[in-house]
Parts: structure tokens; sequence; C-alpha cells
């Protein structure tokens, strides 16, 4: 299961490395002169695009203690949805913007930060090397998503369809990973519960020993008996 856990985050990050900052610079010149932007226009989208994806790093956590990964994932995979549809349907500057802004958005919610969250909690004693090779599988697909986009583009000599593409990957992979992690949560018992409600307990194993205060009224930590 850790293994598919990585394998579905990994993958669901070569396309958001692929398809978002990497690809957008490609396709802009396209743009530009299909819809007569000016480079001014068609350099806010990476501004909104940026702005999104930082000012919204918040909200993926919030959403994963609320409510755990697997539903912080299906945000996030629609977001990307709207925003592959949006720059493959535009006609104006407006829809541009937009479509940037739910993929910035898209992007904090599929990227790193519930990816982090979930690959810790599964790898218990590989933690970095682990998330070392779920960053890789971005970069590579930084270098991937232009030569995708060019060879689309070579073959049909389209680039909406290129997002439309993107946004069908963003479909498959977004319901793998949070099918993947949604079953995971039910198997361990992970439970985002919120802090006003009781807090979940492991399943099997002893319990944890608990802090204890002395008569002088300090606490310390017990320490087991020696046979």
């Amino acid at each position: 299961m850790r293994i598919v856990i990585l394998g579905a985050f990994a993958a669901l990050y070569f396309l958001l490395m692929a398809s978002t900052f990497n690809s957008l610079g490609q396709v802009l010149p396209m743009i530009v002169a299909d819809l007569h932007f000016t480079w001014a226009q068609a350099g806010m989208g990476f501004t909104v695009l940026g702005i999104a994806c930082g000012a919204a790093s918040m909200l993926p956590a919030a959403v994963i203690r609320r409510y755990g990964v697997a539903v912080t994932l299906l945000i996030g995979m629609a977001q990307l949805i709207a925003g592959f549809v949006a720059l493959a349907w535009m006609q104006g500057v407006a829809m541009y913007l937009l479509a940037t802004l739910l993929l910035g958005l898209g992007f904090c919610f599929c990227g790193s930060i519930p990816a982090v969250d979930a690959i810790g909690n599964a790898f218990d004693g590989k933690r970095a090397t682990a998330i070392g090779l779920y960053f890789t599988a971005g970069n590579v697909g930084a270098v991937i998503g232009p030569l995708m986009f060019f060879a689309i583009h070579s073959a049909t000599g389209s680039w909406r369809l290129y997002w439309l593409v993107c946004a069908a990957g963003a479909l498959v992979l977004g319901l793998f990973a949070a099918a993947v992690c949604g079953r995971y949560e039910r198997r361990v018992g992970w439970c985002m519960a919120r802090p006003t409600k009781r807090p979940c307990r492991p399943q099997a194993g002893p319990r944890a020993p608990r802090w204890r205060r002395g008569s002088s009224g300090s606490w310390s930590w017990p320490i087991p008996r020696a046979c």
C-alpha cells in the first residue's frame, strides 16, 4: 500500500509540474498569436498562477485537518479540471486569468502539501527517501511537459487539445490518488477529526505512556521498571 501511495502522488505531481508552470510558457506564444493578447496580458497569467499558488498554501492544511487528504485531493482535482478546460475554451483575457487562478489553487490542493502529509504517515523509516522520489518525479515532469506539448501540437496542430489532455490526466490521476488515500485512511483508522471531537486512537498495540505528575508538583515521563 505504501508503494501505491507514493506512486499515486508521484504521478500526480509529475502531471502538475508538466502541465502548469512549465507548459504554460511554451503555449503562450501560440495563445498570443491566436487570441491577439499583448505580452503584458499573457505574462499576467503567470503572476496570477504564482499568487494563487502562494496565497492559498494554508487552505490545503486546514482542509486536511478537518476532512482528510482524500477530500483535499478531490477539491484540487476539480479545480485543476476547471482550469484546464477554461484554458482550452478561452476566448479572452478574463477567462485566461480565471483559468490560471484555478490552476494555482489546484496546484496547492494536489501538490506537495497533501503529498508530504500522506507519504510521511505511510513511510515510517524511509520518509526522506520516499519524499525525495516524489520530488524527483515532479522534476522529471517539468522536463517532459514541454516535450508532451510539442508532440501533441505537432501531431494535431492545436494547442487547445493539449489542455484537454491535461484535464483528462488530472481526472484520472486525481481520482486514483484520492481513492488510494481514502482506503489507507480507513485501513489505519486515520481520522481527521475536529479538535472538539474525540481524538482517534490506534486500532491495535499497547497504549503509549502518559506524563505523570509527581508529589513535588513537577511533570515526568514514566520509566518502565526493569524485570
